[in-house]
């Protein structure tokens, strides 16, 4: 090995440790809550770890609405846990959209909370809160607003913006 490639690997190793640095120091200051209230019954967050599992059980939420394509959670702790995998950065389709919706309120109906959850809960995981909400009457744009307002880091594009008024126009809001 020459000295040339030692110097590549500790300069490599540098910028590798910096980087996670940075990671960490970010992690660090970034005090944004990682489970948001839409409602009493509607939590919306990025990717169940184990460590936001236990937090959910805490808080008394058993089920989970899950649209990360990515990936599936673990379901043992869960109650009732729903899987529509959809492709970061896109909405959940519109068939998913209904069955989310159809699941979340019957679980809401039996005095249940719901967790929905897509990798950061910044795009698809708002997209279902939002149709949620629609579904019990309140009107896309508000719907978006009370979810902004909570969560004000959510990104949904407009693919995502124009799901939420598909569901209102299907069902008459």
């Amino acid at each position: 090995m020459t000295t040339r490639d030692n110097d590549y690997r500790s300069y490599s190793s540098l910028w590798y440790a910096s980087v996670r640095l940075l990671k960490d120091a970010w992690s660090f200051f970034d005090r944004r809550p990682r489970l948001t209230c839409v409602n009493e019954q509607v939590v919306v967050g990025g990717t169940l770890t184990a460590r936001r599992a236990a937090l959910l059980r805490q808080e008394g939420i058993d089920t989970v609405v899950s649209l990360q394509g990515e990936r599936l959670d673990d379901m043992t702790h869960l109650r009732a846990h729903l899987w529509l995998p959809s492709r970061d950065g896109r909405p959940p389709d519109a068939h998913q959209l209904e069955l989310g919706v159809r699941f979340i309120r019957g679980q809401v109906a039996n005095g249940r909370k719901v967790y929905i959850h897509c990798h950061a809960g910044v795009g698809r995981a708002p997209t279902l809160a939002a149709a949620y909400l629609v579904s019990t009457g309140v009107a896309p744009d508000d719907a978006i607003a009370a979810i902004r307002a909570v969560r004000p880091w959510i990104r949904m594009n407009a693919r995502q913006r124009a799901a939420v008024y598909e569901i209102a126009a299907r069902s008459g809001a």
